[in-house]
C-alpha cells in the first residue's frame, strides 16, 4: 500500500495512511502477473542488452515448456530493467521459440501498453525489442505470438 509512516513493532498498530495508488497498481498487477504459467514454471534465460547503455540494464526471460500450456494459450514473459539513475534505452534480442517470420504481440503488463513487431526483427541479435525505461524503471511485457 505504499506506507511511509514506520511505527514501533511493539505498539501493534499503525497510523492511518492514504493509499498510494501507484503503488498499489504495480502490486497487483505484478502479483497478478506471477499466476501466469511461464512464470510459475516456465524455462528461465537470461538475456543480453545491446547498444551504448546497455550496461545499465539487465533481461531476462521465462517461456513455457509443457505443450500442454502451450495449446492453452500460456506466453512467455520478458523482464528488463534499468539499473541507472537516468533514463535509458538498448535493444533485446530475444530467444524464443516460435516468434520468426510472424508478427509478435508485447504487452506490458504493469502498464498495459501493447506494440506489434517483426518477429525476426526481435530475434536479430543486432536489432531486437527497443526498451526504453526511467531511471531504476521496469517492464514486463507478456510475448503474444
Amino acid at each position: 500500500e505504499g506506507r511511509k509512516l514506520r511505527a514501533p513493532l511493539h505498539l501493534a498498530r499503525l497510523q492511518a495512511e492514504p493509499v498510494d495508488a501507484r503503488c498499489l497498481r504495480f502490486h497487483e498487477a505484478l502479483l497478478a502477473a506471477l499466476q501466469k504459467p511461464a512464470l510459475r514454471s516456465g524455462s528461465f534465460a537470461t538475456l543480453t542488452a545491446h547498444g551504448p547503455l546497455a550496461e545499465a540494464f539487465v533481461a531476462y526471460r521465462w517461456d513455457v515448456v509443457r505443450s500442454a500450456e502451450v495449446a492453452g494459450g500460456a506466453t512467455p514473459f520478458v523482464v528488463v530493467v534499468n539499473f541507472s539513475p537516468a533514463r535509458a534505452t538498448c535493444r533485446v534480442p530475444l530467444d524464443l521459440a516460435g516468434i520468426g517470420g510472424r508478427k509478435v504481440q508485447t504487452v506490458d503488463v504493469l502498464t498495459d501498453e501493447a506494440r506489434v513487431w517483426n518477429g525476426d526483427e526481435l530475434l536479430d541479435g543486432s536489432r531486437g525489442l527497443p526498451v526504453e525505461a526511467p531511471a531504476y524503471g521496469v517492464h514486463l511485457f507478456e510475448v503474444r505470438r
